[in-house]
């Protein structure tokens, strides 16, 4: 059992949203804001990374369906929210109006679905308000029920991006006036990179929340009529994690539409190579060495030949050009 109750921390804050403002609103403020341009950009951060139409994506953590409104015109496949509060997902339901798209409620760290049934798990401003242990066995849950080369992606509060320490600000404020406030979970680039061996994945990305993340494709208009960059932010960090062995580059979508991109940093250490390419890149150096030493053999060979003309040792090479 966890040591802090989310699920009645986050009804209850629904709730006095619901009292300051009216259904709509309120269920736009309790996801933050912005519904319809950063669910727009949510959406172009899963595609880019490898989230297809005929995909099955698990949203963890949907709330009011900010992303599941900017996935509708694009995700044909299976697509499951789940959330601890059942006004939110009441209203991502019918914003929704897919009966085919799944919504549950859930009071446990776990997800309602098979084993290997999905092709993407995400998880937005979700660990960034649970325990680590908490967040730990949420991956563990995703990584059962991802399909062999699915993607997990999730952002996250980190210490080491300054805007972030805003964050942190608040919450020591918070604690030193004895206001009791939601949850908000730190981590850090290694405790990624820890966790992805811990659960046999690989690291495909890790975009930093004060930098460019991902360049857009599309214009993406704010609630204030402002036009976001094409090279934007969401402004957490954010984690691209791959079971087994990393997909192959993604096509372009049909018609020929402009796709965006993801912007890994230059300093961004290349990801470890997954065990089974470790195997084959072993295997390739071996007989790339064998291949030298027999073609430092043929060189000798042929180096006889122009001096001695060994009959023996134009033989030699015959054989080989012959396999």
């Amino acid at each position: 059992m966890s040591s802090i109750d989310y699920r009645t921390r986050y009804i209850d804050a629904v709730r006095e949203l619901m009292t300051q403002f009216d259904r709509d609103r309120a269920m736009k403020v309790a996801v933050g804001g912005e519904f319809e341009g950063f669910g727009a950009v949510m959406r172009e951060i899963l595609i880019a990374s490898g989230l297809q139409p005929q995909h099955t994506l698990i949203d963890v953590g949907c709330g009011s369906g900010r992303l599941t409104a900017a996935l509708r015109p694009y995700l044909t496949g299976g697509y499951l929210g789940i959330d601890v509060v059942p006004d939110l997902l009441a209203y991502a339901r019918e914003r929704c109006g897919r009966p085919d798209w799944r919504f549950e409620e859930t009071s446990e760290i776990r997800i309602p679905a098979a084993d290997s049934s999905a092709d993407m798990v995400c998880f937005f401003s979700v660990l960034t308000h649970l325990l680590h242990e908490d967040s730990f066995h949420y991956l563990t849950e995703a990584t059962r029920v991802l399909k062999d080369e699915g993607t997990i992606v999730f952002s996250f509060l980190d210490f080491s991006v300054p805007s972030h320490w805003t964050v942190f600000e608040g919450m020591l404020d918070a604690r030193a006036r004895g206001q009791v406030t939601h949850h908000n979970q730190f981590m850090a680039r290694v405790m990624v990179q820890r966790w992805a061996e811990r659960l046999g994945l690989t690291v495909g990305a890790i975009l930093d929340g004060d930098a460019p993340q991902i360049r857009l494709a599309i214009d993406v208009t704010l609630d204030d009529g402002r036009v976001l960059p094409r090279d934007a932010c969401l402004g957490q960090s954010i984690a691209v994690l791959r079971k087994g062995r990393p997909p192959a580059p993604i096509d372009a979508p049909a018609g020929g539409a402009p796709r965006s991109s993801l912007i890994v940093s230059d300093a961004e250490p290349a990801p470890a190579l997954p065990p089974f390419d470790t195997f084959r890149l072993h295997r390739l150096e071996q007989r790339m060495s064998v291949a030298e030493q027999k073609l430092a053999g043929v060189s000798g060979d042929v180096h006889a030949i122009l001096h001695t003309r060994s009959w023996r040792a134009i033989h030699r090479v015959k054989s080989w050009f012959g396999r």
